[in-house]
């Protein structure tokens, strides 16, 4: 690339980076075919002058640390879900609440099935959640952002039944926390069906904490320990438990 000797760190960083993403590219592929033996691979490279390490993500990853440090907004949060082509996605969902007659609204048609559902299960369980939820009185409106542009997903009542209750109670999920899960319109959870896969979005996105079925306990011995090691589960058991662990109550 440089035959005649002459080159700058810039240089030599540009290549490294790119070297590096095409290998990165090849390990995906390995880790889709054998799994596990693939996670604890690192990507990265340090700068010998300021020590600093430096990891080298995928663009069709999102491996930009889209889930930032600090709060978000009342009833926003992330959660990752399987989209309808079987791709995993993360996904953000945004709510606000304002006076209405108890109703929801969602600003793309396809995601309206998830979140009528959440909202039908908020409507009888509200007082569970806690006694100064007035669904009534209350207008949702709700809309979803694919981070990863995967397509829609159908996984997303439990992000929505907990968005909804942040909204009302005027309160943030934890801070840099990802929903992992679903649940139907009983109320009964649905586990992770790639735990290890869906915790490695989940960190390369920034998240350091990771809202998990109780149901998916029996898995964590079989995860990567680097993939433990930035990002703690905290395992729930129904979707009551889940919203007072999302918004800090225990």
């Amino acid at each position: 690339l440089y035959p005649h000797g002459e080159f700058t760190k810039e240089d030599v960083e540009e290549v490294l980076v790119k070297a590096l993403a095409y290998r990165r590219r090849v390990k995906e592929q390995l880790k889709k075919m054998a799994g596990m033996e693939f996670f604890a691979t690192n990507f990265s490279y340090i700068d010998r002058e300021s020590g600093e390490e430096t990891y080298v993500n995928l663009n069709e990853q999102g491996g930009s640390k889209l889930i930032a440090e600090g709060p978000l907004k009342d009833g926003s949060l992330y959660t990752i879900g399987t989209s309808m082509n079987n791709t995993l996605g993360l996904y953000k969902i945004e709510g606000q609440i304002s006076s209405g007659r108890g109703r929801v609204t969602v600003a793309d048609n396809k995601y309206r099935k998830s979140f009528e559902n959440s909202f039908n299960y908020l409507k009888i369980n509200s007082k569970r959640v806690s006694g100064a939820i007035n669904i009534s009185e209350k207008e949702f409106y709700l809309t979803v952002v694919d981070e990863k542009n995967v397509g829609v997903s159908e996984n997303l009542t439990l992000g929505g039944f907990i968005a909804m209750c942040s909204s009302a109670l005027n309160r943030q999920v934890l801070s840099q926390t990802v929903v992992l899960g679903d649940m139907a319109l009983s109320g009964s959870i649905i586990k992770v069906s790639e735990l290890a896969n869906t915790l490695q979005i989940a960190r390369e996105a920034g998240a350091k904490k990771a809202l998990i079925p109780i149901l998916n306990a029996v898995d964590l011995a079989t995860l990567p320990p680097d993939i433990l090691a930035d990002v703690q589960p905290i395992f729930y058991q129904d979707p009551i438990d889940a919203v007072q662990k999302a918004l800090g109550f225990m």
